[in-house]
């Protein structure tokens, strides 16, 4: 079911978000380490810079979402295996709640726009995607949503 539902929701996917920089060295740069899992690049600040999120495995068996800017991380939830990131546009998050609306697989959700940000949404486990965007008014990573297939 969650590949199913994985698959319907990843229409839209922009490859432009895969062209992030070399992820294991904004990992370094950011002072983490671990093997990069999945990552994707978005403008999540109302700047021009874009930031990258990362799906990391640490060394510690550890699996976690992070989002990086400017050589900082900001840690936005554990996963268990099997990383599953996305990067999504103002567009991409309306079509994505469209399908979540309409999807006889997904038994709840909703994301929340964030504005002419980028939204990064991630699965934590088996059924549960978790979503997130900076909050420019609160100056943090917030949680925009998700969805439970």
């Amino acid at each position: 079911m969650r590949h199913f539902a994985l698959s319907l929701l990843l229409l839209g996917f922009s490859a432009a978000a895969a062209a992030a920089d070399d992820p294991s060295s904004l990992l370094a740069k950011a002072g983490l380490a671990g093997k990069v899992e999945a990552h994707c690049s978005a403008r999540f600040f109302a700047t021009a810079t874009r930031a990258t999120a990362l799906a990391v495995q640490g060394k510690d068996g550890k699996a976690a979402y992070y989002m990086l800017a400017e050589g900082k991380a900001s840690l936005l939830a554990a996963y268990l295996p099997g990383a599953e990131l996305q990067c999504l546009s103002p567009a991409q998050v309306a079509e994505r709640n469209r399908n979540i609306a309409d999807s006889g697989g997904i038994l709840e959700g909703y994301i929340a726009p964030n504005g002419k940000l980028d939204v990064v949404c991630g699965f934590i486990d088996d059924t549960e995607a978790a979503c997130w965007g900076y909050d420019p008014k609160r100056k943090t990573v917030v949680s925009r949503g998700g969805w439970i297939t």
